[in-house]
């Protein structure tokens, strides 16, 4: 539900978005909240300055309501008042108050339609506002749209209008799309030349500040990335020629430099799902650091060429998604979160927590946190254990994964790149971490994106970054995840026993191959000697859920996992605000307290 505070938040931030399409600095532009005795005069300027006054009325009737469509359109409206006024003083022109006042409802809609939203245009108003809405589109938006009307289910009469692009800007949208290739802009390194095994970097810090400039340099070449992603302002939809609202953009994360570089971006997925993804703007490479080089880079899963079958590591991956399965947090993102009038399924990447957390997968790590990377680059890991790497006989390398877009993120000739970012459990999120599937026998060093500088080991500096990590915490914190995967492979170990709900999941991925939980539960025990336990229930320990539900009850959901998630709009904050409020929400209760 809406609060005055938050709804004043909402003013502000309408007011900035609309501020900055108009190139008016906001930051010095006054609200006050009065009550106002002529009730149509609900949000006005002052008469001899920029500051703005807003009715107590429309902001007890906003927080009544539950609905601030009106609001929005109000601030919008006055925004252009300003930009008016402004334009006036420094034309020396005298004001045209109707011309004037049509032009900010002109305006006010536009960008309402442009926001994915649609409207009533009263059918009084109607001959004076659309040829001025349509101007402001095509002409300050650059937008080249019509007008599409639908009736108005609830006032008869009415017609409700929102913005398609016209037939030939549609087309030439797609043609552009079509045609655009993803660019593979920056060199390989040559022999002998500076980072190249034969002639390394003297130290990483060196490696890094190259790659930073090679980086900055491949981002200016890519047209696509730099002045189309880059510069988007708007979610529009070529396939079905409708503007969408902000957050429900699969390219958010690439267009929004108003955001911290360690921003989380709420960014919608093909399959319809939400992911929290890192903050990509101005971004064109992805990081892989290690502190060895190997001529065949593959994920663990098919490090050994000889092995064939895989349905140990696999039972053990459908063990961990068993135990997920039965996390609050887990549940609810898979149920759904109803915020703002719109179901939030948040995105649980199974494969990517099964790669994080010990397990051996197809994926191979990414990250778009150059720190982070240089820290794997200078560090030997030992199950869950890092600690500086020492040994200067060898050289060290830091793969920099060129994104190519359109299409970095779709399926490709024996890898696919897709995003784990924010997880309910952290480690991923604290990576800023990306995953790239690929098939048995690839070879990352083969890939086309993939380049890579080579740098001398210097023990002082792994030591320095070794301590800025807090030994390696920052990246690894210890979490209830990490503490249950660990018991189990202990125990598994000694004894390895999975359970029936992990055999079903298994057959159920093997439907194809027309496997039975006979057949598997057969195969576990003759090739590996793992047993089925019929008995057995996947499950968080119980002193994991005490501690759970202790941080619940202690702010870690508002502290800790939301505090940098964004959803890019002009509403965002309200978004922000009800996913901060869930666990005070009675529908969701059960996910935060016993």
């Amino acid at each position: 539900m809406l609060t005055k505070g938050n709804v004043k938040q909402l003013v502000r931030g309408f007011l900035h978005e609309a501020c900055r399409y108009l190139g008016i600095n906001d930051s010095q532009i006054g609200i006050c909240y009065v009550p106002m005795p002529v009730s149509m005069m609900m949000v006005m300027l002052l008469k001899d300055s920029d500051d703005i006054v807003i009715d107590n009325k429309l902001l007890a009737d906003v927080v009544e309501q539950n609905t601030y469509t009106k609001l929005r359109f109000e601030i919008y409206r006055v925004a252009r008042e300003v930009y008016q006024r402004r334009k006036h003083q420094a034309e020396g022109t005298q004001e045209d108050i109707k011309a004037d006042e049509n032009d900010a409802y002109a305006f006010a809609y536009a960008l309402i339609f442009l926001n994915g939203l649609s409207m009533i245009i009263p059918h009084q108003f109607v001959d004076d506002w659309h040829p001025r809405i349509l101007h402001i589109l095509n002409n300050e938006f650059h937008e080249n749209c019509v007008l599409h009307s639908v009736p108005d289910p609830q006032f008869k009469g009415e017609f409700c209008y929102r913005a398609k692009k016209t037939k030939e800007a549609r087309q030439a949208e797609v043609k552009m799309l079509r045609t655009t290739k993803p660019l593979i802009v920056s060199p390989n390194i040559s022999n002998n030349e500076k980072g190249s095994e034969t002639h390394p970097f003297d130290n990483v810090l060196e490696a890094c500040r190259f790659i930073k400039e090679e980086e900055r340099k491949a981002f200016e070449k890519d047209d696509y990335m730099s002045n189309i992603l880059a510069k988007r302002q708007f979610n529009y939809c070529a396939d079905v020629n409708i503007y969408n609202i902000k957050w429900a953009d699969g390219k958010s994360a690439y267009c929004h430099p108003e955001l911290p570089a360690d921003a989380f971006i709420v960014n919608q997925l093909m399959s319809g799902k939400l992911s929290l993804k890192p903050n990509l703007y101005g971004r064109k490479f992805l990081f892989r650091g290690q502190s060895k080089y190997y001529n065949v880079c593959t994920p663990g899963l098919f490090r050994n060429p000889k092995q064939s079958c895989f349905l140990k590591e696999l039972i053990q991956y459908d063990e961990l998604r068993a135990v997920l399965a039965t996390h609050p947090l887990v549940q609810l993102f898979e149920q759904g979160i109803d915020l703002w009038h719109d179901i939030f399924r948040f995105e649980i990447n199974y494969g990517g927590l099964a790669q994080h957390y010990y397990n051996k997968t197809s994926f191979l790590d990414l990250t778009s946190d150059i720190d982070t990377a240089m820290f794997f680059a200078v560090t030997d890991y030992r199950f869950d254990e890092y600690t500086p790497h020492t040994d200067t006989s060898s050289l060290g390398v830091m793969y920099y994964y060129e994104i190519a877009e359109p299409g970095a993120f779709s399926p490709q000739k024996q890898q696919y790149l897709s995003t784990i970012g924010k997880q309910p459990f952290m480690r991923s999120g604290n990576q800023r971490g990306f995953l790239l599937n690929m098939e048995k026998g690839a070879n990352f060093n083969e890939f086309s994106q993939v380049h890579k500088v080579y740098f001398r080991h210097d023990p002082s500096i792994s030591q320095q970054i070794f301590e800025e990590s807090r030994n390696g915490e920052k990246y690894f914190p210890s979490d209830m995840l990490q503490v249950q995967w660990k018991r189990f492979l202990k125990q598994f170990e000694k004894n390895p026993v999975v359970s029936l709900e992990a055999v079903k999941i298994n057959v159920k991925d093997n439907a194809v191959h027309h496997e039975t939980i006979k057949s598997i539960s057969r195969k576990l025990d003759n090739m590996y000697g793992i047993k089925v336990d019929k008995d057995r229930i996947p499950a968080f320990d119980a002193d994991l859920m005490d501690q759970y539900y202790e941080d619940m009850k202690n702010g870690w959901w508002q502290d800790v996992f939301c505090k940098d998630i964004h959803f890019v709009s002009g509403d965002g904050i309200v978004y922000k605000d009800m996913l901060m409020q869930v666990p005070k929400d009675t529908r969701y209760a059960r996910f935060f307290t016993r």
